[in-house]
């Protein structure tokens, strides 16, 4: 599989994954010094610190571990 259709299944996979009822499924914790940086970045993007890490983390997981996880149906907690 190439390079290009290999992201184009991620895309896919990740836009399947995030659609369904959303959960409280952690709680991130950090450092004083962490909230300042993920303030300033969400100041310097426009984006919700929520947004931010959203995207580092589900992007990430997708990656490397999304082929081997099913994407779950409806409200499967």
């Amino acid at each position: 599989m190439d390079s290009q259709q290999s992201s184009h299944d991620l895309t896919e996979r990740a836009a399947a994954r995030a659609h369904g009822p959303k959960y409280q499924i952690y709680s991130f914790r950090g450092t004083a010094s962490q909230k300042a940086l993920l303030d300033y970045a969400s100041e310097q993007t426009n984006l919700s610190r929520q947004r931010i890490l959203n995207q580092l983390v589900w992007t990430v997981l997708e990656k490397e571990y999304g082929q081997q996880v099913p994407i779950a149906q409806g409200g499967s907690k």
